[in-house]
């Protein structure tokens, strides 16, 4: 967890050195949105990594092979496009595992699954 709260908060000093508002109220919503758009632009690079035409059986034997590596890239990309949310509504990793293990509980308890 330590190295976690490392990354958030080399995450909001780079925020800051790039004047970015990150801590302005009256900016969250702004921010939202952009940090928003901008963790979907980097899913559809997930997305771009390792999707082919699979609906094009013909050509299926001439797909690329799929980059984890890149994916992986990616997904750091969003991830710190998330951290920026975090970092807009103030929410630390204590909340964020909390909320996470209420919501995981919820989502078990819907699908009639009890994990241990």
């Amino acid at each position: 967890m330590k190295r976690l709260q490392q990354i958030l908060d080399r995450q909001h000093k780079f925020q800051k050195m790039l004047h970015v508002p990150i801590d302005d109220k009256k900016e969250q919503r702004n921010l939202s949105g952009i940090f928003c758009r901008s963790m979907q632009d980097e899913i559809y690079e997930v997305m771009a990594e390792y999707q082919n035409k699979t609906w094009d059986f013909k050509h299926r034997k001439d797909e690329k092979p799929t980059n984890v590596k890149n994916i992986k890239i990616e997904m750091v990309d969003v991830f710190l496009f998330f951290l920026n949310l975090m970092l807009v509504w103030e929410m630390s990793l204590e909340e964020l595992i909390e909320l996470s293990v209420q919501r995981q509980k919820r989502n078990e308890k819907r699908a009639s699954i009890s994990i241990k």
